[in-house]
């Protein structure tokens, strides 16, 4: 017995002496890794000189049933792991003669069951074809899906699949407006997961619409009804009535093939029209949608001629709104309100701007269209009057115009049917004075001439067509002039050259012009002289002499009255540059806004216009900056004062 002990110690020493393999050290998955899939790689380190490890997993840390899987590499891939249960696993690495310790343990997790992700829970007003989808795990055969309306998976409409492949797994023709439970479960050759979590969802249940919308009014006899589409249906039933609840014989339904839209037309004028919308598909139909209403145009709107147009021509342009899906307009004229003469005059177009030729002229005209199709028509639109031309319009001069030359032109509009036109003025309202003008002519302006100056004149004019006669236009009043307004030498100048040429203003219509000077204020020992423009050079002036002037106008059958009277006074015989004020400028000249006058300090300064009226009254001035920003446009004269001295400049303001 001692021999044998001591041979066995003797073996046993020599093979220790001679193991010499590394113990492996472990690296995936890691110790204590959880939730791992059911299939992976296990790895760890390599060691020289092995030419084989054994790996044995088993489900205790003492390995009893434990599996071994052998590997000529430092890594391994272990497939049909149990679900949801802690794993140990080791490695020794071996060769022909030797093989190392066994490594430490390590373990981990597998994943007991998979996550849903879509639909989500919650989810609602999804189409009747859903796509499911899960999270994925390795080394899976099979996924099984339940999906029932009750959430204990056992009503008649369970449905239930066992299929291999990916994540993802649709199902087609679920019931419109249903709650759904679904879940899943993984597979593999030696264990199955846990059902997931059950999740819920809602299949839509009425199918949203788009256009028309709802209370739309004033469409056209023809529409395109659309919807919003839904994914997974074989088509839709599309209703519309003139009642609410389709309850009409003539409700029409329509069946259209995965269209979201349809058209129809020959729909009923001023009706309402009610339509809605149901999906279906192999297994189903969806609720009818709400209903959506809209209201048929009823009339047509009349645009041109504006309702009571006066002076219309005989030709007449009509235009009215329009509208679509219709077969034509009819316009109808008439000259009783009520269209009830029994000449009613009817036009059909497919324009909606119509021209109706030789009316008659004077004339009130009704008029009113309406539309139609093949199955009704609008009502009449609301009437509207017009009346032809009956008087022409007054175009100058304007009412009331005051100061008017004597041979005012009379202008009026142009009538393009008129044979001939008659004028009349007269200093009469009632026109039957003396002063009575009347005449016919084929121009659309008549030259007066030889009025009196300064006299009431009211006129008016009408048409002739052959031997008739339309009524006269309404009256207008113009008052010509009554006098001339005097213009140089301004009133009250001084230093006047004795050669100083009067002017004042143009008149038209004048045979000439008859002046007045005088020394005398009364004129008692006045020089007359006459003059057909609108000046006048004496060249007799006397030096240093006050004068007065006027002018008056005659015509051929009229005089006016006298002018305003002037007055100014002659230079001094001892010679112009000892009365005048010298080196003065006024600039900008012209101007706009100010001017300066240079050339003179603490003088006194006035300003008049054309007609002598004084603008700004003689002062003092130490400024020579003069403002004339509210200045009308035109001539003006500046006098300026020193002493016995004065001097007259011209100034434009544009």
């Amino acid at each position: 017995m001692k021999k044998l002990l001591f041979t066995l110690s003797i073996l046993l020493c020599s093979h220790l002496a001679a193991a010499s393999l590394p113990t492996p050290s472990l690296s995936s998955p890691s110790n204590g890794a959880n939730n791992q899939p059911v299939a992976m790689n296990f790895s760890w380190s390599n060691v020289s000189g092995a030419t084989n490890y054994e790996l044995r997993l088993a489900l205790n840390p003492s390995f009893t049933n434990a599996v071994s899987y052998f590997d000529s590499n430092h890594q391994t891939f272990i497939s049909d792991i149990y679900f949801g249960v802690f794993q140990y696993w080791q490695v020794r690495a071996m060769n022909a003669t030797d093989t190392s310790a066994w490594s430490s343990i390590f373990s981990f997790k597998t994943a007991e069951h998979i996550d849903l992700t879509t639909p989500f829970d919650g989810s609602s007003n999804l189409n009747p074809s859903v796509e499911f989808d899960w999270t994925s795990l390795n080394g899976i055969f099979f996924y099984e899906i339940e999906l029932d309306t009750l959430s204990t998976f056992n009503s008649p409409a369970l449905h239930s699949d066992l299929f291999s492949g990916s994540s993802g797994y649709t199902v087609d023709n679920l019931y419109f407006n249903a709650v759904y439970y679904w879940r899943v479960r993984a597979i593999n050759a030696v264990d199955t997961t846990a059902w997931t979590s059950t999740y819920i969802f809602t299949t839509i249940g009425q199918v949203p619409l788009l256009t028309p919308l709802s209370g739309s009014i004033n469409l056209p006899p023809a529409a395109t009804l659309s919807w919003f589409g839904i994914g997974g249906v074989t088509g839709y039933e599309v209703q519309y009535d003139t009642t609410n609840d389709f309850s009409s014989s003539s409700v029409a339904s329509i069946i259209t093939t995965n269209n979201t839209a349809t058209s129809f037309g020959d729909l009923y004028f001023h009706h309402f029209y009610f339509w809605r919308v149901r999906a279906f598909h192999d297994l189903d139909s969806s609720d009818w949608s709400a209903t959506n209403n809209f209201f048929v145009i009823d009339r047509l709107q009349n645009i041109s001629p504006a309702n009571t147009a006066q002076n219309l021509p005989q030709n007449v342009n009509f235009t009215w709104s329009s509208t679509s899906a219709i077969n034509g307009y009819l316009l109808e004229l008439d000259t009783t309100w009520d269209f009830s003469s029994g000449n009613s005059q009817l036009y059909t177009t497919n324009d909606t701007t119509y021209t109706v030729n030789n009316l008659a002229l004077q004339t009130t005209y009704y008029w009113r269209v309406r539309t139609y199709n093949n199955v009704d028509s609008t009502y009449w639109s609301i009437p509207r009057e017009f009346r032809t031309i009956d008087q022409p319009m007054l175009i100058s001069p304007d009412d009331f115009a005051l100061s008017t030359a004597i041979n005012v032109p009379l202008i009026w509009e142009n009538i393009p049917l008129a044979t001939a036109y008659e004028v009349s003025i007269d200093s009469s309202i009632d026109f039957n004075s003396l002063l009575l003008i009347d005449h016919i002519q084929s121009d659309t302006s008549y030259q007066c001439a030889d009025l009196f100056f300064g006299t009431n004149y009211y006129w008016k004019v009408r048409v002739i067509l052959g031997i008739d006669t339309l009524n006269w236009s309404t009256v207008r009043l113009f008052t010509t002039i009554d006098q001339v307004g005097l213009i140089s030498p301004l009133d009250l100048s001084l230093n006047q050259p004795l050669n100083t040429v009067l002017s004042w203003e143009r008149e038209e219509g004048i045979n000439h012009f008859e002046i007045e000077v005088d020394t005398l204020a009364s004129f008692a020992t006045a020089i007359t002289y006459s003059s057909t423009t609108d000046s006048l050079t004496t060249g007799v002036f006397n030096y240093n002499t006050h004068y007065y002037w006027r002018v008056r106008m005659i015509s051929n059958v009229d005089t006016s009255l006298w002018s305003n009277i002037y007055q100014f006074t002659t230079k001094s015989s001892v010679g112009i540059a000892e009365n005048t004020i010298s080196d003065i400028v006024v600039a900008p000249n012209p101007s706009h806004g100010y001017f300066t006058i240079s050339g003179f300090e603490n003088k006194s300064i006035s300003i008049f216009d054309l007609q002598g009226k004084i603008i700004i009254p003689e002062t003092k001035s130490d400024n020579n900056s003069i403002s004339i920003e509210n200045f009308a446009s035109g001539m003006y004269f500046v006098r300026i004062f020193d002493g016995d001295k004065t001097e007259v400049m011209k100034v434009m303001v544009d």
